[in-house]
């Protein structure tokens, strides 16, 4: 089932992107993250009113997500 996120999800999708950052080259990140740091992610994202979602198997256990984001904030636009 495909929904929108909700920030109780912060920790599995910290837990998905982790695992990218430490054994892929996928992400341009370095270090992993905390369920806090997602959790101000998905927030960031939400007040924009863009979509932040989630992928759940058959037992409600998120198994991939998906968000749009702006490409350039209008403050960095010239």
């Amino acid at each position: 089932m495909i929904r929108v996120v909700k920030s109780s999800d912060a920790i599995a999708i910290a837990t998905i992107y982790n695992y990218y950052i430490s054994n892929t080259v996928v992400t341009f990140e370095e270090d992993t993250i905390s369920s806090a740091e997602m959790n101000c992610r998905i927030s960031e994202i939400s007040s924009m009113n863009l979509p932040w979602l989630v992928a759940e198997d058959e037992e409600g256990e998120i198994i991939g997500y998906a968000y749009a984001s702006q490409w350039h904030r209008s403050e960095e636009r010239r």
